[in-house]
């Protein structure tokens, strides 16, 4: 007779096999997973009754063996993943160094980007043969993935349903999908690219066997040390930067469920509290716990702020002018939540890292209702005339913005403040894109007085939008009418005269110009330096740090005589600007008879866009016969701060030739945008697309993306990118170049991914082209490899040549169907021109240049030029 029991809690098999007509084999077989022990047990078949006991006696052996557990991730049963890109909620998408991917019985499955191009991800494999589709874990060659047992138990195999898997494991060998061994976690470094739908992990009891890796993460440090403080304690929290850090103040031990430290916080409660802390590196290892206790005492001099809006009295009044960018956090200001629903923890949030403060009450896909509000110091208007407050800001997703969004004002007396009154926004975003709008409101009436104001947010549960605010100012409108006003207490420094033809290279030092520092924070010493290799060089750049300055060199007074054609010529070059037109500016007034006019800015023609030095040259005709001084001003903030180096430097008459900066032949870059930050210069005008989506998002490494394949669902949508508008030179040689990847989501994607352009000053550069209206643009595709979704990025390049002396906008249109809706990828876009003139070419002495087209130094064309400087044939002549 043969037969088996099959035991349901141990993995072991109980075999009776007749081996002859006296003796009966009972086969007791163990399995362990790592090998296979077998029991063989040989008895007389006369003793009846010990074959029963045999029976009990293997069955009670195999409790002797290790507890089994299998615990399966079907990867395919997650349905609201994305095909590129990340979530709302972060979830979905690409994964974050050490986050917890997956989890089910206490296994734990993690990832770290490491060396590869890209991080993992959850993302949906679409089959285009069936037209199904399903979620995948993908990792990616140099990327890493965790696979972590719970406590008390260890991996003794891991096997993968994946239609690619391209990986090494430690400890262990990997072979082909499975992996086997006995270790409490497991490694897998991708060699390529890794599709997972399914992973099957078997646990076992750990035992002396087991291989455990001793992982030793650096216990974080807690400043300043506990003990007896009085008044308010900031704690600053400090470990390994590989690490993230979690910390609790109840006392209680902390975990990665804990509140995760991202900045100091202060502890402002009378009595014992404990702070602990603990990191985890990027595979779930935690260290151990640090912990402070602090007994904080009341600081007898602090004053009650009372319940009145606005901030604690004792805070300092601000003087004018005021600013607050939010470029590093909330600054000065104060969070004040007046309602706000229970499954809520805040509203306001500070994004560092864009600079601005954010206002949502969305959360989990559901509207809150909400009332907060963020409310500046104290600020005194005294002195001032016309007081008003600027600042930028964007929103979307509203109803109806006006009653959603409101900035207030209130007059703080010396017994405290008065009711919040609403003032009129003059100025609100459409909700179409991110793009911020800039507001004035005047603060006329409150001139005198010292006030607070605050950006109240307000959501209800039919609409929660999210509002981003920056750049609040408060200035005297009346005190800033003359940029540098000249009066007998004036700093600015004393220079001397000179005549024409006047030249200073910047090489040995600054020579005859001098500087004045309009605005100068403490923490920058000099904001122009001397630098033998590249002339003057202006930065508030310091310590890591961008501060808010403005400062300029001065020229000595210039006396243009008898100058029929003065010029300006320069060399400059710079970076890290945030708009370099309006931080890196030249200004010109009149020193006639002692008397200074008001400054006038003059067009820069050729911007630098890095550290290559570019020629320029200013007309100083309206100046004829005139003392002049130059200014070369440098502006900075606390979000950008860029550098500006400026060098060779001559003013001279250019009817009579001279100059010492030659033509720039090489190419010029007159826009250029990466489309990697949603900070940029691009506009998304959405022409059919529904509230309740968006279409073009912002990628680090993808740049814009634009896509309405959302939830699983095709939408039918229109939406064009658009660029500011680009001034193209006349006669020269000039490109569109940007960089495009396409899927194979697409229905025809000539169709659906197109380019167009449309000049913005009233004309068309060519009869073939309507006037001022988008024309269409042929461009190619980039070739998607078989088995690929997406195409790899390609290089475009768009002659422009026929816009020469034109303004345009480049609009980057792409259109989707409830049956296609594709995903276009574009970054590095440039408008690049063969070399723009810098500098005179030649004199002319006639008004008349035979046949050759004429433009003025603006790109417009001219029929019947009078003397002065123009462009011909790509060169700038004089004519006379």
């Amino acid at each position: 007779m043969s037969g088996f029991f099959n035991t349901s809690l141990y993995p072991c098999l109980v075999f009776f096999q007749k081996k002859n007509s006296i003796n009966l084999a009972v086969k007791i077989i163990f399995y362990n997973f790592a090998n296979t022990k077998h029991l063989n047990i040989y008895k007389p078949n006369i003793m009846k009754k010990f074959y029963t006991f045999l029976a009990v006696l293997a069955i009670a052996l195999c409790g002797i063996t290790v507890n089994a557990q299998t615990v399966t991730f079907d990867i395919t049963a997650i349905t609201d993943t994305m095909r590129m890109g990340t979530s709302y909620d972060g979830t979905r998408g690409d994964q974050t160094d050490g986050a917890v991917i997956l989890s089910q019985d206490g296994v734990k499955i993690t990832s770290s980007k490491a060396g590869a191009n890209n991080p993992a991800r959850l993302w949906w494999y679409y089959n285009k043969n069936n037209g199904t589709g399903v979620c995948e874990l993908r990792f990616y060659k140099g990327g890493e993935l965790y696979i972590t047992a719970p406590s008390g138990k260890a991996l003794t195999k891991i096997k993968f349903t994946a239609r690619n898997l391209n990986a090494s494991a430690n400890p262990a060998t990997l072979t082909g999908k499975e992996w086997s061994g006995n270790a409490t976690s497991v490694t897998f470094s991708g060699t390529g690219t890794s599709q997972i739908t399914v992973i099957e992990v078997t646990l076992q009891d750990a035992d002396n066997n087991t291989q455990t890796d001793v992982v030793n993460v650096q216990i974080p440090v807690i400043s300043p040390n506990g003990g007896t403080k009085t008044g308010q304690v900031t704690v600053t929290i400090k470990g390994d930067s590989t690490t993230t850090i979690y910390y609790t103040t109840d006392g209680n031990d902390p975990t990665n469920q804990s509140t995760l430290y991202e900045e100091p916080f202060t502890l402002t409660t009378v009595g014992s509290v404990t702070v602990k802390a603990v990191a985890y590196d990027v595979a779930g290892n935690a260290s151990g716990i640090a912990s402070q206790t602090y007994n904080i005492k009341a600081d007898s001099t602090s004053t009650d702020p009372g319940t009145d809006p606005g901030t604690d009295p004792s805070t300092e009044i601000q003087s004018l002018p005021f600013t607050e960018t939010f470029g590093n956090g909330i600054g000065t200001f104060t969070i004040e939540n007046i309602s706000m629903h229970d499954s809520l923890t805040y509203v306001w949030t500070a994004d560092k890292s864009r600079g601005y403060m954010k206002a949502s009450a969305f959360k989990n896909q559901v509207n809150y209702e909400a009332v907060s509000q963020i409310v500046s110091p104290v600020i005194s208007l005294a002195g001032a005339k016309d007081p008003i407050l600027t600042f930028d800001h964007t929103a979307k997703f509203f109803t109806s913005l006006p009653d959603e969004v409101s900035v207030l004002i209130c007059i703080v007396e010396p017994t405290g403040a008065t009711e919040w009154s609403p003032l009129t926004i003059n100025t609100l975003p459409d909700g179409n894109s991110w793009a911020f709008v800039s507001d004035t409101i005047s603060l006329i009436q409150y001139a005198g007085m010292n006030i607070q104001l605050a950006f109240r947010y307000t959501s209800t549960p039919n609409g929660a939008c999210t509002w981003e605010v920056k750049n609040v100012s408060v200035i005297d409108k009346d005190a800033t009418t003359d940029p540098d006003p000249v009066n007998p207490d004036d700093d600015e420094p004393q220079v001397g005269e000179v005549s024409l033809p006047y030249e200073e290279s910047m090489a040995e030092g600054i020579g005859q110009f001098a500087i004045h520092n309009i605005t100068r924070p403490e923490a920058v010493e000099n904001v122009w330096v001397f630098d033998s290799k590249y002339g003057m060089k202006a930065t508030a750049y310091a310590n890591s740090t961008n501060y808010a300055a403005e400062s300029e060199i001065l020229s000595p007074i210039i006396d243009l005589g008898t100058a029929e054609l003065p010029v300006l010529a320069y060399q400059h070059a710079g970076k890290f600007f945030g708009t370099i037109q309006n931080e890196a500016t030249i200004w010109v007034r009149t020193a006639d008879g002692g008397e200074y006019s008001d400054w006038v800015q003059m067009p820069i023609g050729a911007y630098p866009t890095s550290w290559t030095f570019v020629n320029d040259t200013i007309s100083l005709e309206d100046f004829v016969g005139s003392k002049i001084q130059i200014s070369f001003r440098y502006i900075s903030t606390e979000t950008k701060a860029g550098t500006w180096e400026v060098k060779g430097i001559s003013v001279y008459d250019a009817s009579e030739g001279g100059g010492n900066v030659d033509p720039d032949p090489d190419n010029t870059t007159l826009y250029s945008e990466a489309c990697t930050s949603s900070e940029n210069t691009l506009t998304v005008n959405n022409i059919s697309v529904d509230e309740s989506i968006y279409v073009w998002s912002f990628d680090t490494q993808y740049g814009a993306k634009a896509t309405a394949y959302i939830n699983k669902t095709n939408h039918a949508t229109q939406s064009r990118l658009e660029t500011p508008v680009i001034e193209i030179p006349a006669g020269q040689p000039t490109r569109l170049v940007f960089s495009q990847c396409i899927s194979k989501h697409f229905g025809n994607v000539a169709e659906e991914a197109t380019l167009w352009i449309k000049t913005v000053d009233g004309t068309s550069a060519a009869p073939s082209l309507k006037e001022d209206k988008w024309n269409q643009v042929s461009i190619t595709y980039p070739e998607i490899a078989d088995g690929k979704s997406f195409s790899a990025f390609e290089k475009q390049t768009v002659d422009l040549s026929v816009y020469g002396g034109k303004k345009i906008v480049i609009g980057f249109l792409y259109t989707s169907t409830t049956s296609a809706a594709g995903t276009w990828e574009i970054k590095d876009i440039a408008v690049k021109s063969d070399g723009i003139p810098t500098d005179i070419e030649k004199v002319q002495t006639e008004t008349t240049v035979g046949k050759n087209v004429i433009f003025d130094l603006q790109g417009r064309r001219v029929a019947n030029p009078t003397k002065g400087i123009y462009i011909v044939n790509g060169k700038k002549v004089i004519l006379k």
